[in-house]
């Protein structure tokens, strides 16, 4: 770590420099419902991402040769109403990255209708108390 005070900073010239390497790791992250196979919904994103054009093999030949798949997906959150799974998918540059994502979430989401993979939604109770549901209907009545 390098600590630059700002008094330092404020007086001398910033240079930007570019190291040239442009490759971007793009997050796809989707919720299942807790009654989904996590194991096909994984199977699923992870076909998905390797048949997408951009995608970018960013495996070492030591990952290659341990058969390390080319896009590695976890689950990373047990959520309130869904289990969050992140496919780490590569691209040559932010550009790409973010067309791949995009059509991915599409992609994925269509595969996951077809095979029974449901994407849950945050459902919500709502409870009046009795004084407050007769004032409800009340106000409500005239427009009725």
């Amino acid at each position: 770590m390098i600590v630059i005070p700002n008094a330092v900073i404020n007086k001398e010239k910033v240079i930007n420099y570019d190291l040239g390497e442009r490759m971007c790791c793009q997050w796809i992250e989707i919720g299942i419902s807790y009654d989904s196979d996590i194991d096909l919904a994984k199977h699923i994103m992870r076909e998905e991402c390797e048949s997408h054009p951009n995608l970018l093999d960013h495996r070492s030949e030591l990952d290659k040769y341990n058969n390390v798949k080319k896009v590695i997906i976890r689950v990373i959150r047990l959520d309130d109403s869904a289990v969050t799974l992140r496919a780490w998918a590569w691209a040559l540059n932010f550009d790409q990255a973010f067309v791949m994502k995009c059509d991915l979430y599409e992609s994925i989401k269509k595969r996951f209708d077809k095979e029974g993979i449901s994407i849950p939604f945050p459902h919500r109770t709502m409870v009046f108390k009795e004084s407050q549901l007769a004032q409800l209907k009340t106000e409500l009545q005239p427009n009725l």
